[in-house]
């Protein structure tokens, strides 16, 4: 279906980060020190240099060598003291290898949390798989791998799902404290550990349709964060040497994977649906509070961002409701949802993003998060000044039970991933690297405001009231009680401007 950009697209769209300017400080992804990009450390070339390791990452990495201790040459390259070439830099404090485009400006960085075996890695591997395919497909973008020393962390776990074969059993190892995915390095005489990002970049394609700044402002460097559950149980004791969930502080958006089929209500329904899900038997009587696990997110996130208490964080909340192939039947019989909020925008010869359906359903899973966790619902919503809910499922299949194993895995030529990247989709378009799409609004049916303020308004659904953001404002929805269209009045008809 042909689309149309929507007329309030310019009153809720923000700026991506621009690049840096000649005082402005870049920031490490790996241990969030803010420095100058020219202070940079450049990675050794000769191997002489390194015969003795490097004393902040250990005796099998190669040194890491101060800027005043390379020579620049005539043509603009770097060499350093035995007169070899050098290119790679590297953070000046934790020395771990920083890829140049996150020099030139800053990167986005997005954390990923959620319970203890909820998909959050399987979830993160399939989104990133599938995103780089729908970005070049749809939106003419590329997504690339960034020129990273952690690159094979993330390319394992692709591989395992993707890369062998459409008969290959396979699984994911769940995410601990220690192993594959994090760094170990030596700060102020202490051995720290941090985490490993997983580091992207998009770039337009040669046949995007925009020009000069705009499309300057399209290169941009993405920073994900996979972390273990085990890390957001309230009352863990604080170790200062395990750095894991720091990228908190720095966040731009904050993803929670929650899973429906670890809590008790939704667990009670599945076993009067009959449900044979072997993921779902797998979970069976393990219940996790996850409004508990929401309100350590929480509280972390303000005490690494500085906030108070009371204060609101700004970084969205995305709330990835994952396995939506078991509880979908869950939902009540006039609740639809299809498999993409892509759609083909004839004006500009591309795709967009379809804001007022992915809002829609956003409403839709909301209230059913509420029905069986309603203290996640108003937690997410009092702590955070914009919230989204979205129905994913890593799999789109049921998975497999190994008997030589005794694990839940699944087969590659069984995945169908449902709308896997609609978060990811939803925060670039916010930014605005990626288009929107919005339909031509027909409803006659107003939605009845109760009240605003400067962080959006309250509206009334079937009798029930809702706080909105003003992205929201002028888009048509479904009433997530009873399925009626619904039009949103748009903002100077709330404001009265």
């Amino acid at each position: 279906m042909n689309q149309e950009m929507p007329q309030s697209e310019k009153d809720f769209k923000e700026r991506p980060p621009q690049p840096l300017q000649k005082d402005e400080r870049a920031i490490c992804p790996h241990c969030w020190f803010e420095f100058l990009p020219k202070d940079a450390f450049f990675i050794a070339g000769h191997p002489d240099l390194s015969a003795g390791g490097d004393p902040v990452l250990g005796k099998t990495e190669k040194l890491r060598i101060p800027p005043a201790e390379v020579k620049a040459t005539s043509k603009g390259r770097f060499e350093d003291s035995k007169g070899w070439d050098v290119v790679d830099r590297a953070c000046p404090r934790c020395h771990l290898q920083i890829p140049v485009e996150l020099l030139e400006k800053r990167p986005i960085f997005l954390s990923v949390t959620g319970p203890t075996a909820g998909g959050k890695t399987y979830f993160l591997t399939v989104l990133l798989h599938v995103l780089r395919h729908q970005l070049a497909a749809n939106f003419n973008r590329s997504l690339d791998y960034s020129d990273s020393d952690e690159l094979k962390a993330f390319t394992d776990l692709e591989d395992k799902l993707f890369n062998q074969g459409a008969d290959k059993w396979t699984y994911i190892d769940r995410t601990f404290k220690e192993g594959a995915v994090f760094n170990r390095v030596k700060l102020d005489g202490h051995d720290v550990t941090l985490p490993k990002p997983f580091l992207f970049s998009m770039n337009p394609t040669s046949t995007s349709g925009e020009e000069g700044s705009k499309k300057e402002d399209l290169f941009q460097a993405f920073a994900l964060y996979d972390n273990a559950g085990e890390l957001f149980d309230l009352g863990v004791d604080r170790d200062p040497t395990f750095r894991a969930i720091e990228h908190l502080g720095v966040s731009d958006a904050i993803m929670f994977v929650f899973d429906p089929l670890q809590d008790e209500k939704t667990q009670s329904k599945l076993i009067e649906n009959g449900c044979k899900d072997p993921g779902f038997l797998e979970l069976k009587g393990k219940i996790v509070p996850q409004d508990k696990m929401l309100r350590s997110v929480i509280i972390n996130a303000k005490r690494l961002g500085n906030l108070t208490k009371s204060g609101k964080i700004k970084p969205p909340l995305l709330v990835c409701v994952q396995k939506f192939d078991v509880w979908r039947k869950l939902l009540p019989a006039w609740a639809k949802i299809d498999s993409s909020s892509i759609e083909f925008i004839k004006a500009v010869d591309t795709s967009g993003l379809d804001i007022a359906e992915l809002n829609s359903n956003s409403l839709l899973i909301r209230a059913f998060i509420y029905d069986i966790s309603p203290s996640f619902v108003t937690m997410a919503e009092a702590d955070f000044t914009s919230v989204r809910f979205f129905s994913v499922s890593a799999f789109g299949c049921s998975p497999e039970l190994s008997g030589s194993e005794g694990k839940v895995g699944i087969r590659s030529g069984n995945l169908q991933p449902f709308r896997v990247t609609d978060p990811i989709l939803w925060f670039m378009q916010k930014l605005g690297l990626i288009q929107a799409a919005s339909k031509k609004n027909q409803c006659l049916n107003a939605a009845e405001v109760v009240s605003k303020d400067s962080e959006g308004f309250v509206v009334k659904f079937s009798g029930n009231r809702i706080k909105l953001d003003w992205e929201y404002a002028g888009l048509l929805v479904q009433d997530p009680w009873n399925g009626k269209d619904v039009i949103i009045p748009t903002k100077s008809q709330i404001t009265g401007a």
